[in-house]
């Protein structure tokens, strides 16, 4: 097995739909999608698939993220299309990569066909396991960027409240003090 992969980041804007296509040989057998909303709103997007007849292999409504894999039967051009039709004022900014896995028949079973055959299993294993650990890591900067956020946003407040806290307390001792003074008309 030999992948090809080909990785984007692209920017759907508000109202819009941005396709893409592969051209799917003879050779592939197995077709994968994998995507991530990285920026916008509440990061999803509609996610539809289409085979070369335009039949819908895979549709799918506000989602954040996914892998999707899908049965090359059919030669031809696959088409796929993230949808921000949802949105009116946020774009969103999709990272997707295409995987297409091919395979060769041996020709003679002799033993250096079968050792080819484990090498390149081995490198669809190899480039699999990169390829999420690529997906792991856009999904910890997005989240680090999310925890920062909310911690600028607290660490804020509670300052705020600090201030109103001893602005309070001044107030309150000030009131106090004006309370039980005594006044005397000479």
């Amino acid at each position: 097995l030999v992948a090809g992969a080909t990785g984007y980041a692209i920017m759907v804007d508000p109202g819009h739909e941005e396709c893409f296509w592969e051209e799917i040989g003879s050779s592939t057998t197995m077709g994968a999608l994998e995507y991530e909303v990285a920026e916008g709103g509440n990061l999803d997007i509609d996610i539809t698939v289409k085979d070369p007849e335009g039949v819908h292999v895979y549709e799918g409504q506000r989602e954040t993220d996914g892998k999707i894999q899908f049965s090359t039967k059919k030669n031809g051009r696959y088409e796929y299309c993230f949808s921000n039709d949802m949105s009116t004022v946020t774009a969103k900014v999709v990272v997707f990569e295409f995987v297409d896995s091919n395979s060769h028949a041996s020709d003679g079973g002799d033993n250096h066909d079968k050792v080819l055959e484990l090498v390149q299993e081995l490198s669809s294993a190899v480039n699999s396991v990169n390829q999420e650990q690529q997906f792991m890591n856009l999904r910890m900067q997005i989240h680090t960027t999310i925890n920062d956020g909310t911690n600028s946003a607290v660490v804020w407040w509670a300052a705020f409240e600090t201030v109103v806290l001893i602005t309070m307390s001044a107030l309150q001792v000030y009131y106090i003090n004006n309370f039980f003074e005594v006044r005397t008309n000479v």
